[in-house]
């Protein structure tokens, strides 16, 4: 399995094309997302961006979730209508979209973040946050995650 990992800073263009970090395009392309990814709304409000197939999974996952509960359908509409199909130039770089780019509060800069089979994209501020929560006790989480 081909793992997106680190984390990188890039800035925004006049046009909202920003160069995805070599590191993480070289994933893509040994995952055979070479030429188009998928990015939509992420948690804590990040955005998520996924290798094609990748996206496909988490589509099945979310897709197999009884609609009979309020929050999961609420979920869907949100997950699902904010999904953004975006070409990964020659240079490596995609346009974020601007419905995407609001929501994220991205402006001139943005921090890609590899969590695994995924890429999240954050505001530098937000990503301070994230880092910096006096909450977030790497320590105990591992406890959690390997006992």
């Amino acid at each position: 399995m081909q793992l997106f990992t680190g984390n990188y800073t890039h800035a925004v263009d006049s046009k909202n094309r920003v160069s995805v970090p070599r590191k993480i395009v070289e994933v893509l392309r040994r995952v055979g997302s070479e030429s188009e990814v998928v990015l939509t709304v992420g948690l804590d409000g990040s955005l998520a961006l996924y290798p094609v197939d990748g996206f496909g999974k988490v589509a099945e996952q979310v897709s197999a979730r009884p609609l009979g509960e309020q929050a999961m359908r609420k979920f869907r509409r949100t997950f699902f209508a904010n999904a953004e199909p975006c070409s990964l130039d020659r240079n490596g770089r995609i346009v974020l979209p601007d419905a995407l780019k609001l929501r994220s509060g991205i402006e001139d800069k943005v921090v890609f973040v590899g969590v695994g089979d995924y890429v999240e994209l954050w505001t530098p501020g937000r990503w301070s946050e994230q880092t910096d929560d006096p909450n977030n006790d790497f320590e105990s989480q591992a406890r959690d995650v390997f006992l």
